[in-house]
């Protein structure tokens, strides 16, 4: 049992000094970090919006299931989400370079 409590000691030890020490005392650490938690929100948003438009541009080239069950998206509807799938791919690639940019620069500013 006590092996087991100095094992935790120490991976708390560890821890303090490796993670929560830096971030209490260095700035250019806190400035890392939120900018990677900034980055990392970001692309989270960014790859939800791909995910999606790549979702409505491949709903528009499957084919339709004869019969139909239940009544579906029309063809116009599907023409529709298919070119504004295109046109959030192009805004988000855009968004994604201008991100990758402002983190470079965000990084390398002292």
């Amino acid at each position: 049992m006590d092996v087991i409590l100095d094992i935790i000691d120490h991976v708390f030890d560890w821890l303090g000094t490796v993670l929560f020490a830096p971030f209490a005392t260095d700035a250019m650490y806190r400035r890392g970090f939120f900018t990677a938690l900034a980055f990392g929100f970001a692309v989270s948003k960014v790859l939800t919006a791909v995910l999606t438009a790549r979702a409505k541009i491949r709903a528009f080239f499957q084919p339709s299931a004869l019969p139909a069950t239940r009544p579906g998206a029309s063809g116009y509807d599907r023409a529709r989400g298919c070119g504004m799938g295109f046109v959030t791919l192009i805004l988000v690639s855009i968004i994604f370079i201008l991100l990758l940019s402002f983190v470079g620069v965000a990084l390398t500013r002292r």
